[in-house]
């Protein structure tokens, strides 16, 4: 199988991913009225069928190959049906003990086991991606039939089960049959203008804030929080930011929580909005309400988060480690009742919901290159005896290679200001080039030093 063979389950997780939303039970009424196709969700992992010359490939995003399954028994017999090249897409899974449903984290165990263990796996087709070399048809019912007729008869390898339903009534008549009765963890609804529905139940965590912004315009609230969960070796996996905290009251109350737990970091972290997050000793433990949570992004690569430590000095950075994002968090509540270690806030809380490379692994200190200044601007202004400060750094962080969390360039302004209710403001931007990192740069200057401001050192631009 060649490398552009390789590549095609990666560039259709591309290409699908931007129509597909994930939904929880009680938000089916975002679904569009009137007809679509409903399948139970399958736990299990993204593999493509290749179906070719009268055999069959099975490929997964990364490049894996499965080879010494029983399942590609099945799937060689659908090739011989195809006239030429065809691509299904396709969900690989282990079947279940004692009834209960495939979970993903058997995928994983059954391919490392090898022998008896891929003997467990089985595949649901639920899309054909090419027929004899071309596109397949864009309307998904006659995808739906071609995808029928070539796995007809199979028992490993086989169609995921379908039902056409011609309004929302038919779709909670699904999520009753088949979630609400535990046989599948949610459903997957498409409608006929291709877009994509996954409907799970809700689920929540329990994390720790280890750090947060406040807001710009009510500095005794709480913009956004930082959350991470911890490692059974102690470290902190960052996990998500999350921004909806619910009233204005909870957001002071935060604040007034975690303002005198503020401590050191010689790790820095830009909040969504650019703002840098003010780091706090890991005494907090909040519920967070979410959609989802994935492992891997729309390319198929792993999500990595920084895994940090903390001890009296503050926050130090160890290096990346697979984590999951969460989808559409949100702020239940603070949990009182729960203390900071490994296991309230335990990273295995992703264990249901997606598979994690390295869970149980310790973290290992990376060893990235050292940033370079390539500009310093400062700027002062003085007014009633008292002098406000401006100062524009640009820096090349020569880790972009070495880690797919950082950017090439970051341009940072600091404007301090005696007199004003916020005295220290910051923005930080990150570019991928030198010249967009110019542009933000020469921007900024433009924007905020004008007729009053004196330079205070050379100008070092480049």
């Amino acid at each position: 199988m060649n490398a552009a063979g390789k590549d095609i389950a990666r560039s259709y997780k591309r290409a699908v991913a931007s129509r597909y939303r994930a939904l929880k039970a009680e938000e089916l009424a975002e679904i569009p009225g009137g007809p679509a196709w409903v399948s139970p969700k399958i736990d299990g992992e993204l593999w493509l069928a290749v179906l070719e010359g009268g055999k069959a490939r099975l490929i997964a995003p990364g490049n894996r190959v499965l080879e010494g399954a029983s399942v590609l028994d099945e799937l060689d017999a659908a090739a011989t049906r195809a006239k030429g090249r065809t691509v299904l897409a396709g969900e690989l899974f282990a079947a279940g003990t004692k009834g209960e449903r495939p979970r993903v984290g058997a995928v994983a165990a059954a391919l490392a086991e090898g022998g008896a263990g891929r003997d467990r796996l089985g595949w649901q087709g639920f899309d054909v991606v090419e027929v004899e070399g071309a596109p397949a048809p864009a309307a998904y019912d006659e995808r739906l039939q071609l995808l029928q007729a070539l796995l007809e008869g199979g028992k490993r390898a086989v169609a995921v089960k379908t039902v056409a339903v011609q309004d929302r009534a038919g779709i909670e008549g699904c999520w009753k049959d088949w979630v609400a009765s535990g046989k599948a963890e949610g459903l997957v609804v498409r409608v006929p203008d291709g877009r994509i529905f996954k409907v799970k139940p809700g689920f929540s965590l329990d994390a720790a804030v280890v750090g947060y912004t406040p807001r710009a315009d009510s500095p005794d609230q709480v913009r956004s929080l930082l959350l991470a969960l911890m490692r059974p070796d102690g470290s902190f996996q960052l996990v998500s930011g999350v921004g909806n905290l619910g009233s204005e009251d909870m957001r002071r109350r935060l604040h007034a929580a975690l303002f005198p737990l503020e401590c050191e970091s010689r790790f820095r972290h830009a909040s969504g909005d650019g703002s840098l997050v003010r780091w706090v000793v890991p005494r907090m433990v909040v519920e967070v309400a979410c959609t989802d949570a994935q492992a891997d992004d729309a390319d198929g690569e792993p999500i990595t988060r920084w895994v940090l430590t903390h001890d009296a000095k503050g926050w130090a950075p160890l290096g990346p480690m697979p984590c999951a994002a969460l989808l559409h968090p949100v702020l239940t509540r603070i949990r009182d009742d729960k203390q900071v270690n490994d296991v309230d806030v335990r990273i295995a809380q992703f264990a249901e919901r997606c598979l994690l490379d390295a869970i149980d692994a310790a973290a290992v200190p990376a060893t990235l290159p050292r940033s370079a200044l390539a500009r310093r601007e400062v700027w002062t202004k003085t007014a009633k005896g008292k002098t406000a400060v401006r100062k524009l750094l640009v820096w090349k962080t020569n880790k972009e290679t070495a880690s797919p969390d950082w950017p090439a360039w970051v341009v940072n302004f600091t404007d301090y200001s005696p007199e004003r209710k916020t005295p220290l403001e910051r923005t930080v931007k990150t570019a991928v080039s030198e010249a967009e990192a110019k542009q933000i740069a020469d921007a900024l200057v433009v924007e905020n030093i004008k007729k009053g401001w004196e330079p205070a050192t050379d100008s070092n631009r480049k």
